[in-house]
């Protein structure tokens, strides 16, 4: 993968696909936390409403979950998007702070940054973890969904480096790798796992994806994404 690490672009190949379950281990082994949140957009009444806001208060609700049990100050860089407010960082810092301040934490945000992706591998990682969740997710609810083969061999191999079977689930809470889904009547759909973690799974050869790669094809059409 060439230039900048986006899940957009894992379409055709064994050293894609690699590429994200190398980025899942890397974080599973380091001392980060990662922290997505899943949204079923159906049930949510403000995602009909207004989706701009509706996207800001799920991630205001992710900072919160995510930063309130490091009790520290936090600095958080966000991918770069368009907005229809100016002043949308400050927004979400003050947002999140007021509901970390009615929370047993002493974390607190002290800035919000929107960022270019292209500067920050921090982000680019993100981009690939939660791209693989977020497809896996829409495969739940549309099996029939036309999704290029290399992304669902990669979802299938980051999903047994967790000890599962997709990334369609939600976790119990835990100090490492968690994965919400939001609003909260989606809690446990289909199912919340432990997280199991395996890193001996490897990856595939050239010769191996295309072998796994065209009964996939074949059930597919041009039109995968």
């Amino acid at each position: 993968m060439s230039g900048e690490l986006k899940w957009e672009k894992v379409r055709s190949s064994a050293g894609q696909i690699n590429l994200c379950l190398e980025t899942l281990k890397l974080v599973l082994e380091s001392p980060c936390t990662f922290h997505a949140i899943a949204v079923e957009k159906a049930p949510y009444r403000k995602w009909h409403e207004n989706e701009e806001n509706a996207f800001y208060v799920t991630y205001n609700y992710l900072l919160r979950q995510s930063s309130k049990g490091m009790n520290a100050n936090c600095k958080v860089f966000i991918d770069q998007r368009s907005t229809t407010y100016g002043k949308q960082e400050e927004l979400m810092e003050i947002i999140t702070n007021h509901m970390l301040a009615k929370l047993p934490t002493y974390s607190k945000i002290e800035h919000v940054k929107m960022d270019n992706s292209k500067l920050q591998l921090g982000l680019q990682a993100v981009d690939l973890l939660t791209g693989a969740i977020n497809t896996s997710y829409q495969l739940y609810f549309r099996p029939e969904a036309q999704i290029k083969a290399a992304k669902k061999i990669a979802i299938s191999l980051m999903a047994k480096t967790l000890g599962w079977d997709s990334l369609a689930y939600d976790t119990y809470p835990n100090d490492h790798f968690n994965i919400w889904h939001f609003p909260i009547e989606t809690r446990g759909k289909p199912k919340t796992e432990h997280v199991f973690r395996n890193l001996k799974i490897k990856g595939i050869s050239r010769d191996e994806y295309e072998v796994m790669s065209e009964p996939i094809i074949q059930r597919g059409n041009s039109r995968q994404v």
